[in-house]
C-alpha cells in the first residue's frame, strides 16, 4: 500500500546556505533479513514509493542477509530533508524485533553515483547474488 505524505505536513525551510542538498539517505540498523524490497514495504507506510528512485541494500558475501544498512535515493531534495527527519527513531514495522531506524544523509550522493559505486563494488566479486542487487524505480515502477 501506498501511503502520501499527509497534505497538512510542511516540509522544512530551505536548508542553511553552508548545508549541501542531498538526496540519498543511509538508513542504519535495518533487519538482517530485510533485502530491498523489504525497505520499499517499510518505506511506503511513510514515503511515497513515487518519490524513491533507489533502494539499494548491501548484503554479506555468499549470504541472503544483509549488513544492516541500506541506501535510499529520492528525486527531490525537500522531501529527504523531510524523510530524514521523520524516520530517526521510527521502527520497522514488519520486524518482530525493536530495531529503530537511523538516518543521516549519505555520503555518496545522487542515483548515478550509487549505481556506479555498486558495480564497481561488483566488479571485483564474482556472482553478486541477485537479492542484493538495488532496485531501481521509474514513478513507482520497476526499472529492469
Amino acid at each position: 500500500r501506498t501511503r502520501a505524505i499527509p497534505s497538512h505536513t510542511s516540509f522544512p525551510t530551505p536548508m542553511a546556505s553552508n548545508m549541501q542538498a542531498f538526496t540519498t539517505l543511509m538508513i542504519r540498523h535495518v533487519p538482517l533479513k530485510y533485502n530491498a524490497w523489504d525497505v520499499i514495504q517499510e518505506l511506503q507506510n511513510h514515503l511515497r514509493v513515487e518519490d524513491i528512485d533507489l533502494v539499494y541494500v548491501p548484503g554479506v558475501a555468499d549470504s541472503t542477509l544483509n549488513m544492516g544498512y541500506a541506501f535510499v535515493n529520492l528525486q527531490d531534495p525537500v522531501i529527504a530533508n523531510w524523510a530524514c527527519s521523520h524516520l530517526m527513531d521510527k521502527p520497522w514495522v514488519n520486524h518482530a524485533g525493536s530495531k529503530v531506524m537511523k538516518v543521516r544523509p549519505s555520503i555518496t550522493q545522487g542515483i548515478s553515483a550509487n549505481l556506479q559505486r555498486f558495480v564497481a563494488k561488483v566488479a571485483h566479486r564474482s556472482g553478486t547474488p541477485l537479492h542484493h542487487a538495488p532496485v531501481v524505480l521509474d514513478r513507482g515502477t520497476v526499472v529492469p
